[in-house]
């Protein structure tokens, strides 16, 4: 787990917030920040692939299958392990309390192995983590076409083209294609276009781009958005991208401008706000630990559901049919309890990942002493 200072702290940060985005819109968005604007769903997920283009190295295309290697278990072994070990505790869970199969049953190896790629639906304990085989076959893709057209390589042209492709992907979830075979191509091709984004920002615009007042680019991302939320009678969200099954409206460039606009925005906050937290050691926490923030979350969503519900003036009004039958119950008596889902969805997987830490030290140092 690591643990190290990273150097871009603007990065660092902007991955901290875009995590806590994430925390906060399956927590039904108790924090909101600017979400009157920048509704988390019109770009968060596509905030995330544009940061990992950014830290893209053109040192590896020296040998491609060898980063592809490295990705594939970075990304991709903690991820099966997980699962597996989700989809067994919840079926020996299941002998003692009536949990429905939303949260997870033992399936073919087939579909233990495939099922990631296309709409991670094995548990509902870990939908948010779709986010991890598609972002592989993101990264799979790209390096690919990018290590084949080398000599001709253009990153604008290249951008033109991936913007083309993620606007037709949306135009075919629309017509159906999102409910095919082709799902995982189909979601790919949406989403490479933001980590090209990512390489371009850094390779071509990001000195240019900070040159720019930060008030202009942030009253101009505001500007689009309000408008286009006229335009559309404010439906510039789209709510799962997993399933590509979320584009409201036959705007098919729509969801290309409104993640645009909300990666501006969030970049020159972020830019504003590094020499403030950029040195902040539970900041850099965050980011270093997106990961198990995003998988585990809804986990720890369920642990306070349980915890809370033994508390007697709790579970006179818990809905513990609801809470058996899928993991996206919240209890809300009011509105403002969902701050508290968003506090223990960060808190509860930092916790986790500083005491697996303190106890991979100890052993280290264990080990060390018996040498």
């Amino acid at each position: 787990m690591n643990k190290k200072e990273k150097e871009n702290k603007q990065f660092m940060l902007l991955s901290a917030f875009a995590i806590l985005f994430v925390v906060d819109a399956h927590a039904w968005s108790p924090l909101a920040l600017f979400t009157n604007f920048f509704p988390y769903n019109s770009f968060f997920m596509p905030l995330f692939v544009f940061v990992s283009g950014y830290f893209f190295e053109e040192k590896h295309l020296r040998n491609p299958l060898r980063f592809l290697l490295r990705k594939g278990i970075r990304l991709l072994l903690p991820y099966y392990a997980i699962l597996g070990t989700v989809l067994l505790l919840m079926h020996f869970l299941r002998y003692f309390v009536p949990i429905g199969k939303r949260y997870g049953q033992i399936v073919s190896i087939k579909k233990f192995l495939l099922t990631p790629f296309y709409k991670a639906n094995l548990s509902s304990l870990l939908t948010p983590g779709w986010f991890v085989p598609a972002l592989f076959c993101v990264i799979l893709v790209w390096v690919l076409v990018r290590f084949v057209f080398q000599k001709i390589w253009n990153d604008f042209i290249a951008t033109i083209v991936y913007c083309i492709v993620g606007v037709i992907c949306v135009y075919l979830s629309r017509h159906g294609w999102n409910e095919t075979i082709w799902l995982p191509l189909v979601k790919t091709g949406f989403l490479v276009q933001f980590y090209q984004l990512g390489v371009l920002y850094r390779n071509k615009l990001e000195i240019g781009f900070r040159k720019i007042p930060a008030l202009a680019v942030c009253l101009c991302a505001i500007c689009i958005n309000v408008l286009l939320q006229g335009l559309t009678q404010n439906q510039i969200y789209f709510n799962d991208i997993n399933k590509m099954s979320g584009f409201l409206t036959d705007i098919y460039v729509l969801p290309l401008v409104t993640s645009v606009t909300g990666i501006m925005f969030w970049l020159e906050i972020t830019d504003k706000l590094t020499p403030i937290l950029g040195e902040n050691k539970l900041v850099n926490y965050i980011s270093n630990h997106t990961y198990a923030i995003m998988m585990f979350h809804i986990t720890w969503f369920n642990i306070y559901n349980f915890l809370i519900s033994r508390v007697p003036v709790v579970a006179s009004t818990f809905d513990f049919a609801a809470f058996y039958r899928k993991a996206t119950y919240r209890y809300e008596p009011i509105a403002q309890f969902r701050i508290f889902y968003t506090i223990i969805g960060l808190v509860g997987p930092l916790l986790m990942c500083l005491c697996l830490e303190k106890l991979f030290e100890k052993c280290l140092r264990n080990k060390g002493v018996k040498k």
